[in-house]
């Protein structure tokens, strides 16, 4: 298999590139959106609604992919809305800070910090689980990611702690330099 993939690869570089943004974009999408939860999303309705709408940032439900095939003219409009904007914008910031805080870490010698042991820990594995999961994956990728979301919020807090640590020292230089 492996063969026959890396000659697949080099003879249809732009198909396996193509392929990959889209398991990208099904990486970043709702784990809800799937067929075979059609019937227990349903069941809890608005709930689901309101945690695509604040958590990943999609302003509309996604649209029926029967529109697509039938050429309906708002089917971009719609898709366009109902990206998870939240998700596509804040995942590749939250793995760059992950590397980052990965990079500091291993040049401070921190190893035998039990915190920093977590911290790349996690890192290792959001890493190892989208680039796996996005690479070899097409159609379930959200799904997979779901499973990392608690490393993500983990991550999550640690990042916005940072930046807002960074704004405060910013601001506390700021006055000591007035």
């Amino acid at each position: 298999y492996l063969s026959d993939a890396l000659v697949s690869i080099r003879k249809f570089p732009g198909v396996f590139l193509i392929s990959v943004v889209k398991s990208f974009f099904f990486y970043i999408r709702c784990p809800s959106e799937f067929y075979m939860l059609a019937g227990n999303v349903n069941k809890i309705g608005l709930y689901e609604t309101l945690y695509r709408r604040i958590i990943y940032g999609e302003f509309t439900d996604h649209p029926d992919p029967k529109l697509k095939l039938q050429g309906d003219p708002e089917y971009q409009r719609k898709l366009f809305f109902s990206t998870p904007w939240f998700t596509l914008l804040v995942l590749p910031a939250l793995l760059i800070y992950c590397i980052m805080l990965v990079r500091r870490i291993l040049r401070s010698k921190l190893y035998d910090n039990p915190r920093s042991v977590v911290i790349v820990f996690i890192t290792v594995n959001l890493l190892y689980v989208t680039l796996i999961a996005n690479v070899m994956e097409m159609g379930e990728n959200n799904r997979i990611r779901f499973m990392m979301d608690p490393f993500l919020v983990v991550m999550l807090a640690l990042m916005v702690k940072d930046i807002l640590r960074y704004f405060r020292e910013r601001k506390s230089k700021a006055k000591l330099a007035s």
